[in-house]
């Protein structure tokens, strides 16, 4: 769990926490998809730890 997210909850901010969470499902999956695009189109890809990625051109 990242830092504003624990925040969030800590504060009782649940609906909000609720709305954050989802956003970051939703950016995760589309970061996950593009990337299988990219080694479909041959590229290395690797992921970060932040939870971007690393393409190699």
């Amino acid at each position: 769990m990242d830092e504003y997210l624990e925040t969030l909850r800590i504060e009782g901010r649940h609906e909000e926490a609720d709305e954050y969470e989802k956003y970051r499902q939703e950016q995760n999956k589309a970061v996950q998809e593009w990337a299988s695009k990219l080694r479909a189109e041959g590229k290395e890809v690797k992921y970060l730890k932040d939870g971007g990625i690393e393409i190699q051109l």
